[in-house]
């Protein structure tokens, strides 16, 4: 019987709807993140429940030839970022056709997905949010814990959001995080960009020295301050708009 830190070699033998690879252990289905169909691994159960669990990879003993290494794996917004974009085509299509079949019980024809072939750099929406540090660090889920990875870069947002990151990350703005807890990004083609700052309360240490700094790169429309001293959700209801208009087309 499997238990929360059990280890055992087990082979995936499907992707589910998440992109997690299927494994089955003695009848047991384990849900393995990061695990691509066919390939073979020593696993660690992380979560018990009655009827599946869930499991990490500890050691990978067969690789897929659909396998791409990419630093970014680590962060738990990338949860295909890991198997090639021909898979990851192929894997859209069948999971498209099962979940109208589930919903309208019928079988229906489902063509090839369009892309662009665009897979990095094309996020026009991304959330990070504030470590605990004096200086403003923003970060990302690490994929296998709870703890936040630092960010300066990230691969699957836009080339305007990067440009941002990066450049906060050299200011190293005094903060609060204990007040401040988020910033939010939207963009668009012209390479403008909303910046939404998510807090507990309207004051905090460090705002407007941030604001000067965001100010400094060509194309924000907006800054927007979020108040929001709710743990269960990033966003509040109120906020209010602190530079330009709270807008983007």
């Amino acid at each position: 019987m499997l238990t929360v830190g059990s280890l055992f070699l087990g082979k995936a033998i499907d992707l589910d709807y998440q992109g997690q690879g299927i494994v089955k252990h003695e009848g047991y289905v384990v849900f393995v993140r990061g695990l691509i169909d066919g390939e073979e691994a020593k696993i660690k159960i992380t979560r018990v429940k009655k009827n599946f669990g869930q499991g990490e990879v500890v050691e990978l003993l067969k690789s897929s030839r659909d396998r791409v290494d990419d630093e970014s794996s680590q962060y738990g917004s990338c949860d295909l970022i890991h198997i090639s974009k021909t898979k990851q085509l192929k894997w859209q299509r069948r999971i498209t056709q099962e979940t109208f079949k589930k919903i309208m019980k019928e079988d229906f024809e489902v063509h090839e997905t369009i892309t662009d072939g665009n897979d990095k750099y094309y996020r026009n929406k991304s959330v990070f949010q504030v470590l605990d540090s004096m200086h403003l660090t923003l970060g990302l889920y690490d994929q296998n814990s709870k703890e936040l990875l630092p960010v300066d870069h990230f691969i699957l947002a836009d080339q305007k959001t990067n440009e941002l990151l990066s450049h906060l990350a050299t200011k190293r703005c005094v903060i609060n995080p204990k007040v401040f807890k988020y910033m939010a990004f939207r963009t668009n083609l012209k390479h403008e960009i909303l910046v939404t700052l998510v807090a507990t309360k309207e004051l905090f240490l460090g705002r407007e020295q941030l604001v000067d700094r965001i100010k400094e790169i060509k194309g924000v429309v907006g800054i927007t301050l979020n108040i929001n001293n709710q743990s269960n959700s990033i966003l509040g209801d109120e906020s209010i708009t602190i530079h330009g208009e709270n807008l983007i087309t």
